[in-house]
């Protein structure tokens, strides 16, 4: 379980704190995604693969780019894997992509998702102090790619069928435009901008003939997540407790399907009598008062109808975390206001992983709604006051959306059976910390 931790820490040390900012661009970044992080594909117009050459990086003669033209004009870029790669090892190769708004999917496997990747793979082979050194020795992620792209430096001695692997496996995630299993990077330029980017600007495309359906839509209600207390009313500090009881924490999560909905164009024909031409058999009268068969039958179409699909996709938890953090606010309590009247007052423990470390999950879909739940029984809180629950819940996307990372938040409130202070703010049972 220590060493699970360890890597987690170093992994999640690693990720890149940073993104790209707005910067004043007066960029629409609704009109690519969604407040819950999906990306509109249906909004955006594919304009096309552009290669551009670079010089100096190993691996990567020219960057690759797909694409994308917003409702507005806007350019959205998304970089193949190794390019972006060599945009974080060589950012000076790429100055005129500077100041873009962006966003990473977490999902993807970017830079923090290869290194956990790659530490989990070879933590059996190597102890904590080589982690601990590899870690260490990648504070900048710039290195990291540099070293990933000349096939040198501590992600090789990792060792060489490790990090081989892991490579290919970033490389193959790239896939046909459109529905991206992996968006590693998505970067929304200003059409203003585009004389700087990779394929320049985009030509005016002529209007295209309407067809006469409505685009497609996708749609999905709110998901609802609660972390909280199950039992019991009032939990006490298990030091005051002669039944070190805790606390029962509750996990519910509830996933609505998405709905995606989409018009076939379906043309409608109609059989009608026209002229016969020359050498051809008369098989039908061309109007009522024709004396003979002057005409042959023909399908014509007539108009275009559009027809409605439907489709209900589930969209399924894969995996499910949960952690419970004593707040500032109760923690500053004990250590300041506490101590006063109790020598002994300080933390005892002030933080618990909850899932997976004190218990699992089950979940499931039916009727295209996915649901998980998880009971943790008897947490030892051991500390007065307020605690943060937090819940974090991985989703396997849906055949149209992306996969997302979802948040709850509820609170515990964990009390000692008495504190006397002698001042106007005394707490007395069952009273708690702040």
């Amino acid at each position: 379980m220590k060493r699970l931790l360890i890597l987690a820490a170093l992994a999640l040390s690693l990720i890149p704190r940073t993104a790209l900012a707005d910067g004043g661009t007066g960029v629409d970044a609704g009109q690519v995604w969604l407040p819950d992080g999906t990306i509109r594909w249906d909004n955006l117009t594919y304009l096309g693969l552009v290669q551009e050459p670079v010089s100096g990086i190993p691996l990567v003669p020219s960057a690759t780019f797909e694409r994308y033209e917003t409702p507005t004009g806007d350019l959205v870029l998304l970089p193949s894997p190794l390019t972006l790669m060599a945009m974080y090892a060589y950012p000076e190769k790429f100055q005129g992509m500077q100041g873009g708004y962006g966003w990473s999917n977490s999902v993807g496997a970017g830079y923090g998702e290869l290194l956990n990747e790659l530490l989990n793979r070879s933590s059996e082979d190597l102890n904590l102090g080589d982690l601990a050194q590899f870690a260490g020795s990648y504070a900048s992620e710039r290195q990291f790619y540099q070293d990933l792209l000349s096939f040198q430096g501590p992600a090789w001695t990792l060792g060489l069928y490790t990090t081989l692997e892991v490579f290919q496996h970033m490389m193959t995630q790239w896939t046909e435009h459109g529905y991206l299993l992996y968006a590693f990077a998505i970067l929304l330029y200003p059409s203003s901008a585009c004389a700087s980017l990779p394929g320049g600007c985009p030509a005016e495309a002529a209007p295209s003939p309407r067809q006469g359906c409505r685009p497609s839509t996708i749609s999905q209600a709110a998901p609802k997540l609660t972390i909280e207390r199950a039992a019991p009313n009032y939990p006490l500090v298990v030091g005051q407790d002669p039944d070190r009881r805790g606390a029962d924490i509750q996990v519910q999560v509830g996933i609505p399907p998405v709905i995606f909905t989409w018009y076939e164009l379906v043309p409608v024909y109609q059989t009608e009598c026209r002229g016969a031409g020359a050498g051809q058999q008369g098989e039908c009268r061309t109007n009522p008062s024709a004396t003979y068969l002057n005409g042959v039958w023909e399908r014509v179409h007539v108009r275009d109808d559009c027809r409605q699909h439907v489709a209900v996709y589930p969209e399924p938890v894969m995996d499910l975390a949960a952690w419970a953090n004593l707040t500032d606010a109760s923690r500053e309590w004990i250590l300041n206001t506490l101590s006063q009247r109790y020598y002994d007052a300080y933390l005892h423990h002030p933080e618990f992983f909850l899932i997976p470390q004190m218990a699992g999950w089950s979940g499931g879909c039916r009727s295209g709604t996915c649901t998980a739940s998880s009971l943790v029984p008897a947490v030892p809180l051991a500390d007065p006051g307020t605690f943060d629950l937090l819940l974090e819940v991985q989703t396997a996307g849906t055949p149209v959306t992306l996969p997302r990372t979802l948040y709850g938040h509820g609170q515990l409130k964990v009390y000692l059976a008495e504190v006397t202070l002698g001042d106007p703010g005394a707490l007395s049972a069952p009273q708690g910390a702040p």
